[in-house]
């Protein structure tokens, strides 16, 4: 009967009265209670079917302890088992019982697990203790305890461990719960534990030396626990990081197609140095390797094994998959958290930890209730997932289980990058600053009719002044950049790539301004900015050069958000510009600067286009560009500003003829242009050439001209080799004969190596150099004919590989270069099988298909032709490895398989979407992996 002045939940005290039922030996029926209490009867639905499968569980577990122990205590263990000197008891459970040891042949202290023989009648038992040693020693972490080898002797099996000076994580759990009762009770502390709750530390020291006591004269590790830097970790910190541990563990076990299913503090040590490691697989399973999520898992076993409190809802039903075992986990850390021991009402509705104790971090709590979701949807996918949280935890990052708010989003990014915060502050002290000079001089405008002319100059003079101040807070962020990207050559190898130049050169009084590296929170501060543009518009509202360098602020903010892979945003950044400038152009005087502006808003478009795989809008909006120059041009000789971007413009249309560019028909079908590709780009080039050669002869010194133009002489030596007839086979050198247009690439890479040395620090300059040197045909995708590998074919993409490590290492922020790094690789797996090399082939893409996936999985809103390329990169990969599959050694084939069954997957997925509906790569690709997989099955 319910007692309402009690202040529990009735629920829970129905709960509690079934549960005592049930103990009792009687049979309580969920039906009699949904009757008796129609208004709780949805939650008592709910909850008893697990109440009365935990008792279930519950008495046969307490059954086989007790028949357990009964065997085990009467178990005398012999002196010596095998090569092994027993020294004593360090652990006793269910499966067995634990001892240290020492290895007589390698004088080395272990653990050896002993099955005593009256454990094995009428069970099991020795087929889970066998595959707890299987599974052990197939797993290589170092978070999971290793297996050395297995024996039996007597009748006693027995495997043999690492001695790892730890304790289980529940004796810690035990540890903190007594010393918090005793701090409750006013107590003093034991003589095993520290004072300070606290102190978690010294706490499990304490512990480990109670259990393994070193002789007086051993010397403990006095920098084990010793943080990175002079300020202890905190306990919270200490939590997050051993279930990193653990669930990094967890991850490699899924990955290699092992399900833990009995994840608990117990079968988690702490050694000295405070790592945890997993330990106890006797109730492991496999799956799949690589999915351990999927359903096709969760079906084929229906056995309820576990230990009951630490078992997932779903598991109490024979269903159990890697979100169990991120069930487990959760439960676990709840418990080191919260030091109470969890009971049946958890798994519907947990008590949030930070009810039972303050301190604890909010987002610390927010990852640990994701665990323990009670529908399997609403939690971590996988523990790779879990992962990820706890390092934005001690990274001090926002997590993707708890959504922070502004105010907690900014305090943490100006931990971070206090260089940048200080920066932003000071803009925000110049912007008050230049608002209250504005207002004040616009008042005393309206008060003083006789000061009107003078006032007015005054505020002009105050215009002038902010603008230099906005002005220099955007070159401060982001200095005047132009983005050009280079064409890829004609068989469709390589990957658009981005070029930087300053716009204009410094004048000598002009302060050298340091790039900060573009993020998110860059972007966002300069589009806040851009408000104080328009306020400065209405109150000089005749003022062309503030409308200008407003639109300017805006196309600036694009070139961020295009750098940052963002290319709808930057889209619609260049349009808001480009309708700024249209007003401008038709309120003002037309000028160079003006259209300038727009040939470089249109060409960022064509650029954000052609980084979508649109190459025919791309090439549209580069004429656009053309006539926006066209139109602007003067009698007068053009600026150096105008000259470049004319020549920039020839030279982006050199390159983005859709006839070299379709990835798709239906690109080719609309492809209407009268113009021949091969002949307008000759053309274009050839003018575009001439404009830079003038400009780098009237400025030997000015980096951004020679820059484009070694970007244009690249393009003049992609032939492909054999094409020539000129190469010797035999010795793989160059005849005297060949064509004098190679000689374009080599001028190229003589150019970016000199910027590079002149310019280290500019990342563009590299990139465009790993591309040059990258420029080389090696038939990679299946419409390029087969090419002749040449020793200097593998040393050029080995510099290249080289420059994009680099590039992706100092500037992860940008995906292009990252993509980069991801073709390069699948370029040097191409010569590698060319050559035969089968085995570091299938390491090359390996790595390919992890860059392309890390990729696709940091930057969800690039173009979905990113992920057909990483298909692409696994369907070459599965094919290499289906053709090792005769190797004893290596599982290749079974590999292939899985491999190509992912492939075919994914990219029957991808074909559904409309904007890959006719996507060259995808199409070809599907059906390549489609027959290579009918083959494997076939046999």
């Amino acid at each position: 009967m319910i007692d309402s002045s009690c202040d529990r939940d009735p629920v829970e005290l129905l709960a509690d009265e079934f549960a005592a039922r049930s103990r009792q030996g009687q049979s309580p029926s969920i039906s009699e209670y949904v009757a008796k209490y129609p208004l709780y009867a949805e939650q008592i639905r709910q909850l008893f079917p697990a109440v009365a499968m935990m008792e279930q569980l519950r008495a046969e577990e307490d059954s086989q302890r007790n028949s357990a122990g009964r065997c085990t205590k009467s178990f005398d263990v012999p002196e010596r088992i095998g090569d092994f000197d027993i020294i004593r008891q360090i652990g006793r459970g269910g499966m067995g019982v634990v001892y240290e040891a020492e290895q007589r042949s390698l004088a080395r202290r272990v653990a050896v697990k002993v099955l005593p023989e009256q454990v094995l009648l009428g069970s099991h038992r020795l087929d889970r203790f066998r595959r707890e040693a299987q599974i052990a020693a197939r797993l290589r972490h170092t978070a999971i305890v290793p297996v050395f080898g297995v024996g039996e002797q007597g009748g006693l099996h027995y495997y043999v461990m690492p001695l790892v000076r730890g304790v289980g994580l529940d004796e810690i759990i035990a540890a903190l719960r007594a010393e918090r009762t005793a701090s409750d009770n006013g107590q003093a502390p034991s003589n095993h534990a520290p004072a300070e709750l606290c102190d978690f530390r010294a706490l499990v020291r304490a512990l480990i030396e109670e259990k393994f006591p070193l002789p007086q004269s051993a010397v403990r590790d006095s920098h084990a626990w010793e943080p990175r830097h002079r300020t202890a970790p905190s306990r919270w910190a200490t939590v997050a990081r051993l279930g990193l541990q653990a669930a990094e563990a967890l991850e490699y076990a899924h990955v290699q197609g092992t399900l833990h299913r009995d994840v608990k503090p117990g079968n988690l040590l702490v050694d000295e140095q405070g790592n945890a490691c997993l330990a106890d697989f006797g109730l492991a399973r496999a799956i799949e390797p690589g999915r351990p999520g999927h359903d096709g898992d969760r079906l084929r076993a229906r056995e309820v094994v576990g230990t009951p409190r630490y078992m997932a809802p779903e598991q109490l039903q024979g269903i159990a998959d890697a979100r169990t075992d991120v069930y487990g986990l959760g439960l676990t850390l709840y418990e080191l958290l919260t030091c109470t021991r969890p009971d049946r009402h958890i798994a519907v509705r947990p008590t949030p930890p930070r009810e039972i104790d303050r301190t604890i971090p909010r987002d610390l709590e927010a990852i640990v209730l994701k665990c323990l979701a009670h529908e399997p949807a609403r939690r971590y996918q996988n523990a790779a997932a879990l992962c990820a949280d706890l390092r934005r935890f001690l990274e001090d990052r926002p997590i993707r289980a708890r959504r922070a708010s502004r105010v907690e989003r900014g305090l943490r990014f100006c931990g971070r990058n206090p260089a940048l915060a200080a920066v932003s502050a000071t803009a925000a002290v110049l912007v008050i600053a230049f608002v209250f000079v504005a207002s004040f001089g616009h008042v005393r405008t309206r008060a003083a009719y006789r000061e009107t002319q003078a006032a007015l100059a005054r505020v002009e003079a105050t215009s002038g002044v902010a603008l230099e101040v906005l002005e220099g807070l955007y070159l401060q962020l982001s200095p005047e950049r132009v983005w050009i990207p280079s064409d890829s050559d004609p068989a469709g190898q390589a990957c658009a790539c981005l070029g930087l130049r300053s716009a204009r050169p410094a004048a000598p009084d002009q302060p050298d301004y340091i790039q900060v590296q573009p993020s998110e929170q860059t972007a966002a501060l300069l589009q806040n900015l851009l408000v104080f543009y328009d306020r400065l518009a209405e109150q000089v509202s005749d003022d062309a050069r503030v409308a200008l360098e407003s639109a300017i602020a805006t196309r600036r903010v694009g070139d961020i958000r295009q750098r940052l892979g963002q290319l709808d945003q930057a889209e619609r950044e260049y349009r808001k510009a480009i309708a700024r400038l249209e007003i401008l152009s038709r309120t003002a005087a037309a000028s160079e600067q003006i259209g300038t502006e727009l040939a470089r808003c249109h060409n960022e478009i064509g650029n954000v286009r052609f980084g979508r795989f649109e190459p025919h809008a791309a090439y549209d909006a580069h004429r656009e560009a053309l006539r926006s120059l066209q139109t602007a041009a003067s009698p007068q000789p053009a600026s150096e500003e105008f000259r470049f971007e004319l020549a920039r413009t020839y030279f982006l249309l050199a390159g983005r003829h859709p006839g070299h560019y379709s990835i798709s028909a239906r690109d080719r079908r609309e492809d209407s242009s009268p113009e021949r590709p091969a002949q307008s780009e000759r053309e274009y080039r050839a003018r575009a050439i001439g404009l830079l050669e003038g400009l780098a002869g009237e400025n030997p010194d000015a980096a951004d001209y020679r820059f484009l133009l070694a970007l244009c002489y690249r393009s003049l030596g992609i032939v492909p080799a054999h094409a020539h007839g000129t190469l010797s086979s035999a010795s793989g050198e160059e005849n005297a004969s060949m064509p004098a247009t190679v000689s374009g690439r080599q001028r190229a890479l003589e150019i970016l190596e000199s910027l590079k040395s002149q310019y280290p620090q500019v990342a563009d300059y590299r990139y465009e150099l790993a591309a040059t040197y990258a420029w080389v045909h090696v038939g990679l995708f299946p419409w390029q004919e087969r090419s002749v590998v040449l020793p200097r074919t593998e040393r050029a993409l080995r510099k290249a590989l080289d420059e994009a490590r680099w590039l992706v290492d100092n500037n992860p922020t940008i995906p292009h270069f990252a993509r980069s790094k991801a073709l390069i690789l699948a370029k040097l797996g191409a010569v590698c099988a060319e050559a035969g090399r089968m085995r570091e082939a299938a390491d090359w893409f390996d790595q390919a298909v992890g860059a392309q996936s890390a990729l696709v999985e940091r930057y969800p809103d690039i173009p979905a032709h990113d992920r057909v390329l990483r298909e692409f990169f696994r369907y070459r990969l599965a094919t290499l490895c289906q053709g090792s599959g005769e190797s004893a050694d290596w599982d290749a084939s079974g590999r292939a398989g899985s491999l190509l069954e992912t492939c075919v997957e994914t990219l029957t997925e991808l074909r559904s979407r409309r904007d890959l509906a006719d996507d060259r790569l995808a199409a070809i690709s599907l059906q390549l992996a489609e027959d290579a997989l009918g083959q494997i099955r076939s046999r």
